[in-house]
């Protein structure tokens, strides 16, 4: 499960991902509107987590219009709320570890398990870059780079995987602690060459079936 947390300042993503120690989930974090716009745009995202500050005015018609049914949680409200429609969990102040580790629970009972991991390599500017691919979206890849690794967004990379190579561009870099990157939002222009792609690789042809369905 990727989660995206909108968080400024940082302090809820931090433990956010405290919260997903021991689960193989991971957390992005988007400290301004824009951040998160370009960030759920590239469907990489299976819920996204809204701190104290709350979702300013254009992020809330983003989801609106685009991501009606994107599960949510709401952290750091004043007073509870129901959970309704895509909210799957609200933590009321101060928000404690225990109730943020509940609401990735509340997460899991509604997001479905999605594909295995799959080792891959990124080749920027000449430099290998091995890794793994841990999702899938709108014609846009999550790559999560085995070292951290400083890479700046708007890069042209290739993404090889299992023989197969794919021409892409970076929408996000996140930052890693220590100056390099943790997850790598890549995001490919030709969705032919997407679909080929994606099809070529273990668990690819179902996940292509279901897209094709949905649509």
């Amino acid at each position: 499960m990727n989660i995206l947390v909108y968080d400024d300042p940082r302090t809820l993503g931090h433990l956010v991902r405290a919260a997903l120690a021991g689960r193989r989930h991971r957390a992005s974090i988007a400290c301004s509107a824009e951040e998160a716009r370009r960030k759920l745009e590239t469907g990489l995202f299976d819920a996204l987590v809204i701190g104290p500050s709350g979702a300013p005015r254009e992020l809330a018609d983003l989801l609106e219009s685009d991501w009606p049914d994107l599960p949510l949680v709401l952290a750091g409200v004043e007073r509870a709320v129901p959970c309704a429609g895509p909210i799957a969990a609200v933590l009321t102040k101060p928000i404690h570890l225990q109730a943020l580790r509940a609401a990735v629970r509340a997460l899991e009972a509604r997001i479905p398990a999605k594909a295995s991991e799959i080792e891959a390599e990124l080749v920027a500017a000449g430099v290998r870059i091995p890794g793994r691919l841990v999702g899938r979206g709108r014609g846009s890849l999550l790559f999560e780079p085995a070292s951290e690794t400083a890479i700046a967004a708007g890069a042209c990379v290739t993404v090889r995987c299992a023989g197969s190579d794919l021409d892409a561009d970076l929408v996000f870099a996140d930052a890693a602690p220590r100056g390099g990157s943790r997850y790598l939002g890549i995001r490919v222009g030709d969705a032919a060459a997407f679909e080929k792609f994606v099809s070529s690789q273990p668990g690819g042809e179902a996940c292509s079936r279901e897209r094709s369905l949905i649509a």
